[in-house]
């Protein structure tokens, strides 16, 4: 795939890129929009090795 110059894709594995972003945008689904259970996103850090927490 071609980047423009400046721009990076990571280094993360891009399948588990995608799963993560799966799970994750499904919970919030799931949490906000149907009012369902989404335990993925109750302390997804310790989840998911590629996602960390900003305050």
């Amino acid at each position: 795939m071609d980047v423009p110059a400046g721009f990076s894709l990571g280094t993360a594995p891009r399948q588990e890129v995608v799963d993560t972003t799966d799970d994750l945008v499904a919970g919030m689904f799931d949490r906000f929009l149907k009012g369902a259970p989404a335990p993925e996103l109750d302390d997804a850090a310790s989840r998911y090795p590629l996602v960390f927490e900003v305050r």
